[in-house]
C-alpha cells in the first residue's frame, strides 16, 4: 500500500484492475479475503462474482499452486459456543486454524448457525432455533446473506451448481414426504410430494448429487429385517427409487451414529462409495451398475476394503485415541481429486485427540498432526468440509453465488 502511495505522489498511473486482478490470482484462494480492507476498490474486485469464478477455475486447474486441501472446522467451546475455522490440510509453518471471517451477518447471531453444507466456495449454514432459516457464505468475499425461509423443519438440506442454467441450487429432502428447491435469483421455495416411507427420508448422511440425483444412505425394514438403503431422487423429475444394500454386507450396528457415514463418488460418477465406521472397523463398499445414460441398472454392491481400527492406534494410551476415535471427535471426509480408479484410498479421516488435530487416511494408516486445537474446543464431526467438496463436480464453472 506505502508503495502505491509513492507512486501516486510521483504522477505514476494507479495500477489498472486487470493487473491487480491477475496478481491476486496467483494467491492463495484463503489469503484472498485478507486483502480486502486495503481499498474500496480491492473490495469492490474482490467481491465481484466473475473474479470468484476466476479464483475457483485457478483453483481447479492448478491444486499445486493451492496450500492443500482446504478444510472447515466447526468446533464447540466450554462456553458452549460455536467457532468457526479453516485451515490447509498439509505441513506447514503455522498450524493454528484461522478463524472464518464475516464481511456481514445479515442479522443472524453466529452462535446460532450450524454449517450444514459446502459447495465449491460456498457454505450453507442453518439456524439452531430456527431450522427453516437458512443461509449462504461466501468464502471469497466472507459476504453473508439469508435465503427465504422454508415451510418445514426436519429436513436434510444440500447445495450444488447447475451446469445447465448456470446456478446454484439449495435442495431439502424433509421427513414429510416433500423434496424442496430453492434456485439462486428466485424468491419461492419450489415444493414436490414424495411416495415413500417416511423412514427412508431420515439421511444418516449428507445427500450427494451425482448425475442428477441425490443419495442419501438410510434405515428401514425389508422383510422384518433392519437393512441399508441407498436412497436416490432425481432432482429434474422428482422421481425417486431405493436399493438395499444386502445385509451380508454390512448389517447395522445396535446403535445409529449419524456422522460415522459417508457417501463419495468419482469425478468420473462411475462409481459410488459408502465408508461405514462401526466399533472395530472401518467398512468400504462400492455401487457398481451405471449405463451409458447415467442410470444405476444391474446395481451390485461389492466389498472394497476392511480395515481394522487397531492400525490407527496412537499414543501411550492407545485405548483413548480409540476412544476418541468412536466418539464425537472423529471426522470422515473424502479425497478432493479422486477418480474413481483407486477407491478404497479416498476416504481420509481427522481425530480430535488431546490438543491437537491428526489426519490420516485408508492407504498409508498414518497419523500426522496437521493443527493445534485447545482442548477446551471440541471438534462436532459432521460438519467438517473441504472447501471443495463434492456437492458438485469440481471441474464445471460456477454462477454468481446467491448474490454473495
Amino acid at each position: 500500500m506505502a508503495t502505491f502511495k509513492r507512486l501516486s505522489r510521483v504522477g505514476v498511473a494507479w495500477l489498472p484492475d486487470e493487473i491487480i486482478s491477475n496478481i491476486l490470482l496467483r494467491v492463495p484462494t484463503t489469503d484472498i479475503i485478507r486483502f480486502k480492507s486495503v481499498s474500496k476498490s480491492w473490495l469492490s474486485l474482490i467481491s465481484n462474482p466473475i473474479f470468484a469464478e476466476e479464483v475457483l477455475g485457478r483453483s481447479n486447474q492448478h491444486p499445486e499452486d493451492e496450500q492443500g486441501e482446504e478444510i472447515i472446522l466447526k468446533t464447540i467451546n466450554k462456553d458452549r459456543k460455536y467457532e468457526y475455522y479453516y485451515s490447509s490440510i498439509n505441513t506447514q509453518t503455522d498450524k493454528r486454524p484461522k478463524k472464518l471471517f464475516f464481511a456481514s451477518k445479515d442479522g443472524a447471531n453466529l452462535n446460532d448457525l450450524s454449517l450444514i453444507y459446502s459447495c465449491n466456495y460456498l457454505l450453507l449454514f442453518r439456524n439452531k432455533y430456527h431450522p427453516n432459516q437458512l443461509y449462504i457464505y461466501n468464502f471469497i468475499t466472507a459476504l453473508f446473506v439469508a435465503l427465504p425461509p422454508a415451510k418445514y423443519d426436519g429436513v436434510r438440506w444440500a447445495l450444488a451448481y447447475d451446469p445447465r442454467i448456470r446456478k446454484y441450487k439449495v435442495y431439502g429432502i424433509c421427513t414429510r414426504r416433500k423434496f424442496l428447491t430453492l434456485t439462486q435469483g428466485e424468491s419461492d421455495w419450489k415444493e414436490v410430494n414424495i411416495h415413500t416411507r417416511s423412514s427412508r427420508l431420515k439421511s444418516l448422511t449428507e445427500l450427494l448429487l451425482v448425475n442428477e440425483e441425490l443419495h442419501w444412505l438410510a434405515l428401514d425394514f425389508y422383510d422384518h429385517e433392519l437393512v441399508y438403503y441407498i436412497v436416490a431422487i432425481n432432482v429434474e423429475t422428482s422421481e425417486l427409487r431405493s436399493t438395499i444394500l444386502p445385509p451380508y454386507y454390512a448389517e447395522p450396528p445396535p446403535l445409529e451414529r449419524e456422522g460415522h457415514y459417508l457417501l463419495t463418488a468419482g469425478i468420473k460418477w462411475e462409481l459410488l462409495s459408502l465408508t461405514i465406521v462401526t466399533n472395530d472397523e472401518i467398512k468400504i463398499f462400492v455401487l457398481q451398475g451405471m449405463d451409458n445414460n447415467y442410470r444405476w441398472n444391474n446395481v451390485q454392491w461389492f466389498g472394497a476394503g476392511t480395515i481394522d481400527l487397531k492400525y490407527y492406534l496412537l499414543g501411550k494410551k492407545p485405548e483413548i485415541f480409540l476412544n476418541n476415535f468412536l466418539s464425537t471427535d472423529v471426522c470422515v471426509i473424502a479425497a478432493r481429486d479422486d477418480d474413481g480408479e483407486d477407491f478404497p484410498n479416498n476416504v481420509k479421516l481427522v481425530v480430535h485427540h488431546e490438543d491437537q488435530l491428526f489426519f490420516s487416511d485408508t492407504e498409508n494408516k498414518e497419523w500426522k498432526p496437521i493443527l493445534f486445537l485447545s482442548k477446551d474446543q471440541k471438534l462436532c464431526r459432521q460438519y467438517l468440509f473441504r472447501i471443495n467438496s463434492y456437492g458438485t463436480p469440481l471441474r464445471r464453472p460456477p454462477a454468481e453465488p446467491f448474490d454473495v
